[in-house]
C-alpha cells in the first residue's frame, strides 16, 4: 500500500485482495477519504465462503457496521441487492456511511429485530444469506481482554439457542438451492458444532456443504474433516472464527 512514496503492510497470508498495514490503516489518506476499510483476516474470509455473485439478492443478518455487507457488495462488483439487517439503528447509519464513502449503492441497511419481525422481506427471496448471530466473542479476546471477565458458562448456552432462533426464522427467506453461511467469532462448541447440529435436525431439507470445496485454495487449511472453516487465534495468528456453509434443498 503506497503511503507518500512509501509501501506499507504485507499481504493476507489467505487470499489475494487484502492486505495487512500494520496497524498504521487509521492513519493513511487513503483510508481517510474512504478508499479502503478495516476488517481481520477471518472475518474477510467469511465472504468469500458465502461467494456471493453479480446481480444476486443478498441477505446479511445482524449486519452491525457492515464490514461483510460491503465486502459482498466489492465481489459482486456493485451489482445485485444486499439487505443488511440489524436492530441497531446507530450501527446501520454507520453501515450506511461506510457504503457511501466506498462508492457502493446496493447495500440496503433495514432497522430491525429479526426475532421478532422481518419487515417487508419475502419468503424465498434470497439467494444467499449471511448469519453472523450474537455471540460470547471468545475468539477476539485478543482485542477485547474484557470478554474474559463478562462471560460465564451459562451464557454459552444462552447464546447457542439464541444463535438457532435466528438461523430457524430466516431460513424461510433463502429461496430453495440458496446458500446460508452461519458465522460466530468465538470457539465454543455450544455456540458453533451444537447449533449447526441442531439446526440440521429441525431441517432435514438442509444440507451442510463442505468448504474446503468453497474456500480459496490458501485457506483450505483453516477447513476442518467436517467442512468446517475454524481459525484459531493461537495457531493462525488470526481471530478466532467459526464457519457452517449451509444449502437449501429443492
Amino acid at each position: 500500500m503506497p503511503q507518500g512514496g512509501r509501501r506499507i503492510g504485507h499481504a493476507n497470508p489467505f487470499f489475494s485482495g487484502g492486505i495487512d498495514p500494520g496497524g498504521l490503516e487509521r492513519g493513511l489518506s487513503a483510508f481517510q477519504a474512504g478508499f479502503f476499510q478495516v476488517q481481520g483476516e477471518a472475518a474477510q474470509l467469511c465472504s468469500h465462503l458465502l461467494a456471493p455473485k453479480p446481480g444476486e439478492t443478498i441477505l446479511d443478518v445482524c449486519a452491525g457496521l457492515g464490514g461483510k455487507s460491503t465486502h459482498m457488495a466489492q465481489l459482486m462488483g456493485n451489482r445485485g441487492l444486499i439487505v443488511g439487517i440489524d436492530r441497531n439503528r446507530q450501527k446501520l447509519l454507520k453501515l450506511a456511511e461506510s457504503s457511501r464513502k466506498l462508492g457502493i449503492n446496493v447495500v440496503k441497511p433495514l432497522a430491525g429485530d429479526v426475532e421478532r419481525a422481518l419487515p417487508g422481506l419475502l419468503r424465498g427471496s434470497f439467494d444467499r444469506i449471511m448469519v453472523d448471530g450474537p455471540c460470547s466473542a471468545l475468539g477476539v479476546i485478543s482485542r477485547h481482554p474484557d470478554v474474559k471477565w463478562n462471560r460465564e458458562e451459562k451464557d454459552l448456552n444462552r447464546l447457542g439457542k439464541l444463535q438457532g432462533r435466528i438461523l430457524q426464522r430466516v431460513l424461510p427467506l433463502l429461496r430453495p438451492g440458496g446458500a446460508m453461511l452461519y458465522v460466530t467469532c468465538t470457539l465454543s462448541w455450544e455456540e458453533n458444532e451444537a447449533v449447526v447440529e441442531s439446526f440440521l435436525q429441525k431441517n432435514q431439507g438442509v444440507r451442510l456443504v463442505n468448504l474446503r470445496n468453497e474456500s480459496p485454495a490458501c485457506a483450505r487449511d483453516l477447513v476442518d474433516e467436517a467442512g468446517f472453516m475454524r481459525s484459531l487465534p493461537h495457531v493462525h495468528g488470526t481471530d478466532g472464527f467459526f464457519c457452517a456453509l449451509f444449502e437449501r434443498g429443492g
